[in-house]
């Protein structure tokens, strides 16, 4: 069975001490590592945006984690070329650079891989896709419900997954097992 791992979004900015901090990012870090032999391949994704991108409450002068059409207004984050937008140096050196995905470049807050059409024809080739990372609620949950549709026996790794709102986490199992994605504790 030829399986791959998808590492979401491990990025400074995400981790606690960053603009858009997921509590226990960091605690998934040497978790991560443990486990990265345990596949034939690994990817990352990366969020990737420009200065005053379409996402960023300041770009509309409204107060981060408020709503604007029906889309979530976020903390300026993972600006292109910055350090907040690298991935974290323990699991940067675990993916080739040609492996990690840049998503969130153009006018949507892109939290899914399924906006590349290169990587979603390519995965195509793994009989498993596990997953993990951050933020779980949003791009973990999003890319997940994008590879499922491809790939029959994509799974979430949810103990190396962290999210936003911890409250919804509940909401989101019941998003992801009717989307037809298996959740691995």
């Amino acid at each position: 069975m030829k399986k791959c791992l998808l590492i979401i979004d491990m990025q400074y900015d995400f981790m606690e001490g960053g603009p858009l901090a997921v509590a226990g990012g960091l605690s998934l870090i040497p978790k991560i590592q443990k486990i990265t032999t345990e596949y034939d391949i690994i990817f990352s994704t990366q969020d990737f945006h420009p200065k005053n991108h379409i996402g960023f409450a300041s770009s509309h002068n409204m107060t981060p984690f408020t709503q604007k059409d029906g889309e979530m207004l976020w903390p300026d984050h993972c600006i292109e070329n910055t350090k907040g937008a690298q991935i974290v140096a323990e699991l940067d050196n675990c993916i080739p650079q040609k492996n990690k995905y840049l998503k969130g470049l153009y006018k949507t807050n892109g939290y899914s891989i399924g906006e590349h059409a290169e990587f979603m024809n390519m995965i195509k080739q793994f009989d498993q896709v596990d997953i993990c990372g951050v933020a779980f609620d949003y791009c973990v949950k999003s890319s997940a419900i994008s590879i499922v549709k491809n790939v029959k026996h994509t799974r979430v790794l949810t103990k190396l997954c962290k999210s936003v709102n911890p409250q919804d986490d509940a909401k989101i199992h019941t998003e992801l097992i009717s989307a037809g994605v298996e959740l691995i504790d």
